[in-house]
Order: structure tokens, then sequence, then C-alpha cells
């Protein structure tokens, strides 16, 4: 619903008593009907999950280049720690070759430290059987490009021409 207020917001009292009552009965349902706008919180856990998912996306693809940069047999803790230790080098060469924005990439410093007593062998290939042979790659995607934004207009009073993920 929507309405246009009287108020005056300037910090000072009201002074003209004939509208005083008139313009705080105003100010009060202006108040009252912005702290009932339950689409807002519907829409701040939308973006956060849009953040969470592009995060899940980058480490996806970091640690994919991690494991397959690892030789597969000899010189393994070596190119664990060349890796480990270019590891802003790395954040650049991923975020280049996948055309990936720099925000979504997690602290170097705390992903070192998550990561350094992994086994990047073991990790699972992004194209192989574990992940669905990148199916799980692409459904991310989807949920970017359709689920969300269709998510969002069903939402009243949300225009998804000017959202932006």
């Amino acid at each position: 619903v929507r309405g246009v207020y009287l108020g005056f917001f300037g910090g000072e009292p009201l002074k003209n008593e004939e509208t005083k009552s008139v313009m705080e009965t105003e100010m009060a349902d202006l108040s009252a009907d912005l702290s009932a706008l339950p689409r807002l919180g519907a829409v701040r856990k939308i973006n956060d999950m849009v953040k969470r998912i592009r995060q899940v996306r980058v480490h996806a693809i970091i640690l994919d280049h991690l494991r397959h940069n690892m030789p597969s047999v000899f010189g393994k803790e070596k190119k664990k720690k060349e890796l480990l230790g270019n590891l802003g080098a790395v954040f650049r060469k991923v975020q280049q070759d996948h055309n990936l924005p720099y925000g979504d990439f997690p602290d170097l410093d705390k992903f070192r430290k998550a990561v350094m007593n992994m086994d990047f062998g073991k990790i699972p290939k992004l194209k192989g059987e574990r992940m669905k042979k990148g199916g799980r790659m692409l459904d991310l995607d989807r949920s970017l490009t359709i689920a969300i934004p269709d998510l969002l207009t069903r939402l009243p009073g949300i225009n998804t021409a000017t959202y932006d993920e």
C-alpha cells in the first residue's frame, strides 16, 4: 500500500498547534509502515544467498585450480608450498581466467590457513563424477541467472530490471 505522509523531521518540536496532531499521527503512521516492511528482510536474505553462492563458486574454482596444478606423483609438498606461498598470484590467475570479480574472493590469509592441511590431490575435479561432470557449477550459475531473479519477481514492490546481483 502506497501513501503520502505529512511530517516534519527537522529535529525541532512542532510549533503550529493546528497541525501538530495531524503531523504527529502521520509521522507515527510512517514509522509504523517503515517498520513493517518484511520484503526488505527477504531481499536482504536473497542478497546474502547470492553473495554466498558467488563465494562458493569462487572457492570451488580456486580449489580446482590448486588441484589441477599439483603433480601427479613426485614433488607434491614442494608444489603445495609454492602454490600457497604465491596464493595472491593464484587468485589473480583464477580471477583473470574465469572473469570473476575480486570482491567474491576469500581473504588470502584465512584461505591459506583453511587449505594448508588439505591434500590438494583429493579435491574433487569440477568436471569430475563427484561434481556431476560440472553440473554442480551449472546449478549454481542457474540459481544466479534464473532462480533468484524469478524469486525476486515474486516479492511485492521489487523491480528486477534494476536489481544487481
